[in-house]
């Protein structure tokens, strides 16, 4: 008589267990209606829309698959286990574990700036933001990956020109326990937190910053899901909440005008665009999405010019720092590698002799992208 082999029996229940769910979300539910799934189209893939799609149409076709896909974490949950996909979930809050630079690049980024700085001899000011790990990681008992961080900013602060001044980000540590600076789905600085910021260093940037009270402060409730959202589908993560600070003093007439690569330059009346109101990432209300170039005037005709180099975290600080200025121009480095010739023209074409100040703004995880810096040569 054969003997029966039960491990191997129990692996292979176990298999047609584990595969079962996979067959009958495609059986039944892709090949069941295909149509409903007209928008994951080559388009959305190349954009990166792809998940996004499939995620949804799988949301709207099989209503259990929400509760499927958010068993894993809500199961580390309930084992004690907050870290999966390399972001924490601590309370209702997604965290991202830090990607920090080393300090080759670091001394890179440094070298960049002081090149740039002595080239054009115009006032330089440096703003490195901490990454939201950091600012929460005392409470997720990381206190080696903290050290690192403050390693790095010393070896900012020793190896950039002393002559260029370094603006401080001390204040979203300060008041990590009384104000979120970060949006709970995102790694990305909110308008709180993007506030903080700019009343800390106006002063240094030689003017008052404008007091809290003199904003009214607008509510899009329960409307925006972070980059951080789709790496988990906890039920314990709600909605973001989008604020805009609208300024009550002055009228003040402001024109944006962004530069993007395979599309015709828009042109705003507004720091803010609402016709993101409709968009996935409405994030993108308050300054608009990323571009290479956005060109900001306002009709302070009287004050300075600022040129500015920043990724996508400057975008909240926009709505104050255009109150300060007659014209902004913000550069983002990275994006300039997508630009195709006609408009790296608009690039060349900036004379940085035209601005009174220039500011360079990036969270610190940014520096790891140290590639953009070699865009700076396009300046003259």
């Amino acid at each position: 008589m054969k003997k029966i082999n039960l491990k191997a029996g129990f692996v292979f229940v176990f298999n047609i267990l584990l595969l079962f769910p996979l067959f009958y979300f495609i059986v039944f539910g892709v090949l069941l209606d295909w149509r409903n799934l007209r928008e994951f189209n080559f388009k959305d893939f190349l954009n990166g829309d792809y998940q996004k799609s499939f995620n949804d149409y799988f949301k709207e076709q099989i209503p259990i698959y929400s509760n499927i896909a958010a068993s894993k974490p809500n199961f580390n949950i309930l084992t004690g286990q907050t870290v999966f996909n390399g972001v924490f979930l601590q309370n209702d809050e997604l965290i991202k574990i830090s990607k920090l630079p080393n300090f080759n690049i670091i001394d890179y980024f440094c070298n960049s700036v002081n090149s740039f700085f002595k080239k054009f001899n115009k006032p330089v000011y440096v703003l490195i933001m901490p990454t939201k790990f950091q600012v929460n990681c005392s409470s997720l008992n990381a206190s080696p990956e903290f050290k690192m961080g403050k390693e790095i900013k010393m070896k900012l602060n020793q190896n950039l020109n002393a002559e260029i001044i370094k603006l401080d980000d001390g204040v979203l540590f300060e008041k990590s326990k009384e104000i979120n600076s970060f949006y709970r789905t995102s790694s990305r600085l909110n308008s709180m937190g993007a506030y903080l910021l700019y009343s800390r260093n106006m002063k240094k940037l030689g003017q008052d910053a404008i007091d809290l009270q003199n904003f009214n402060i607008f509510h899009f409730v329960d409307c925006y899901y972070g980059e951080l959202y789709g790496k988990n589908f906890s039920n314990s993560v709600v909605a973001d909440v989008i604020e805009i600070f609208k300024y009550v003093g002055k009228n003040t007439n402001v024109n944006v005008r962004e530069i993007k690569n395979n599309a015709k330059d828009r042109v705003r009346s507004t720091i803010y665009d609402l016709t993101r109101i409709n968009d996935s990432d409405k994030s993108k209300i308050v300054f608009g999405e990323d571009s290479a170039l956005k060109d900001v005037e306002t009709s302070f005709k009287e004050k300075e010019k600022l040129l500015i180099f920043a990724d996508d975290f400057v975008n909240n600080m926009m709505q104050f720092l255009a109150l300060h200025y007659s014209k902004i121009t913000v550069v983002n480095l990275n994006e300039i590698f997508y630009l195709k010739q006609q408009n790296l023209k608009k690039i060349k074409n900036i004379n940085v002799k035209d601005y009174d100040k220039v500011l360079f703004i990036y969270n610190l995880e940014s520096l790891t992208a140290y590639e953009q810096f070699l865009n700076l040569n396009y300046f003259k």
